[in-house]
């Protein structure tokens, strides 16, 4: 497994870093400045992104990071760490930083196609306020059944386009069970210029929450927001309001 990790460091250079004794100096000074930022992108753990389960958020206030964890960038001068715990099926990717965990204003595609990722815990700790860009963040998360974004502030964000794009499980529930209403309410788009696509491909799908949304004066595109959501039979849109010159009814 050593063996394994060590090929997909040198090759892919991947910055994380696992629960195993791996040395990673010789990673570290190979990364580009810019892939060291966590913030930016998360290529450097695309090499295992169709393995991570779970994506947790932490304080390193409140947490210790283990001694081989790397520090992924810095969040104004404070430290921002990395690690994954690997257990069998389980892997989980822990990204913490001092006092917490501040998104770049680019926050696009970071989650893009983790299509095991079955969960992410944003604990209270994650930054969005100076988020502008959240199209694709996470765009094809086939096992993703659910999110809780109700830490977000989303004030300045003016693209969602794609964001929860062929995340084909949001919203399943097992036979038997009630319906899995996914809230996305948290969101404001009153600054958004697009939120096309935004669910397209969502097709487990049943019932959301965009109560409270404000269709700003800058939105040009919603096409195809609920395209192939075959199974989509709800949408609460309660106060729900828009500018004269949004488009609030393009095609859906």
């Amino acid at each position: 497994m050593k063996k394994a990790l060590s090929l997909l460091l040198t090759v892919l250079m991947v910055f994380t870093v696992f629960a195993v004794a791996v040395p990673f100096a010789s990673a570290e000074d190979e990364l580009p400045p810019v892939i060291k930022a966590f913030t930016n992108h998360t290529e450097a753990f695309y090499p295992q992104k169709e393995e991570i389960t779970q994506v947790v958020f932490a304080d390193l206030d409140k947490v210790t990071a283990p001694a081989d964890s790397m520090e992924v960038g810095r969040d104004e001068g404070k430290s921002v760490k990395a690690w994954i715990v690997a257990q069998d099926d389980v892997k989980i990717l822990y990204i913490a930083g001092e006092g917490g965990v501040t998104l770049n204003p680019y926050s696009a595609s970071l989650f893009e196609g983790f299509t095991k990722l079955e969960n992410i815990s944003f604990s209270d700790v994650v930054n969005t306020s100076i988020v502008n860009a959240m199209d694709k963040m996470f765009k094809g998360c086939s096992s993703l059944k659910n999110i809780d974004l109700s830490c977000f502030d989303t004030s300045n964000v003016t693209n969602y386009s794609e964001m929860f794009m062929d995340c084909t499980s949001l919203g399943y529930r097992e036979e038997g069970e009630d319906v899995n209403t996914v809230d996305l309410s948290a969101l404001e788009i009153n600054k958004a210029t697009t939120i096309s696509r935004m669910l397209r491909g969502c097709t487990s799908l049943e019932e959301v929450r965009i109560d409270s949304w404000y269709f700003g004066a800058d939105l040009s595109d919603m096409n195809e927001l609920f395209c192939r959501c075959s199974n989509l039979k709800t949408v609460y849109i309660y106060d729900v309001g828009y500018h004269a010159r949004s488009k609030p009814t393009q095609s859906a």
